[in-house]
């Protein structure tokens, strides 16, 4: 994760969660390390099944937004949706 996305999250992280710590794996994960990578990415189902929340972040998009927001309610086809699914988190997973 790039310095500009993650600051974009921790700025809007602390407007709801100021008092809540967060792990990162792109800060926590040496990511030029294949070895430590692929060892945490292994223990990731173990790290995300503990954890009391988990947030994926998906940038400040206002068409994800408003995708997210009416999820469940639609079933059409509009930018939110090509923009959620496009995101680039999910070439991650």
């Amino acid at each position: 994760m790039d310095s500009p996305k993650l600051v974009g999250f921790l700025v809007s992280a602390r407007e709801c969660y100021c008092s809540t710590w967060f792990w990162i794996d792109a800060l926590c994960i040496d990511q030029d390390n294949v070895d430590e990578r692929n060892h945490q990415v292994q223990q990731m189902g173990e790290i995300f099944s503990c954890a009391q929340q988990v947030f994926a972040w998906l940038g400040n998009n206002q068409n994800i937004a408003g995708f997210l927001a009416k999820f469940g309610h639609t079933r059409g086809l509009d930018a939110g949706y090509f923009a959620f699914y496009g995101a680039l988190y999910w070439s991650r997973a």
